[in-house]
């Protein structure tokens, strides 16, 4: 899914979001971007490397990743949740939360 650069839906500033997808990997190897919203300077993203999950955000140039969490090799779906809050990034897999990526940027600003 993709959005065009219009400076409307998803490349606003933000300070509160929510990112939720279903995952069904057919394996776990190599690097597999869930979602990516944003860009080098501003956004968020959430990827499995291997059975490493993931996710970060980017406040102007610096990266702030939370903590890993081990995806399951058992071929069923799972849920990955991602939420932002006034500066804090927390990751969930099936609603277990990984440690936070905390900054004082309470806001991630607009993107393209």
């Amino acid at each position: 899914l993709r959005f065009g650069v219009d400076g409307g839906f998803l490349e606003t500033a933000f300070s509160a979001r929510t990112y939720s997808v279903w995952v069904k990997p057919a394996n776990l190897t190599g690097i597999k971007v869930l979602f990516e919203q944003g860009g080098s300077t501003a956004g968020v993203a959430a990827r499995l490397n291997g059975n490493v999950l993931t996710a970060a955000y980017r406040a102007y140039t610096t990266q702030y990743t939370t903590g890993s969490l081990t995806f399951p090799a058992d071929g069923a779906w799972h849920h990955v949740a991602v939420v932002f809050n006034n500066g804090t990034l927390t990751c969930y897999l099936d609603g277990v939360a990984s440690t936070n990526a905390t900054s004082t940027n309470a806001t991630i600003p607009a993107n393209a």
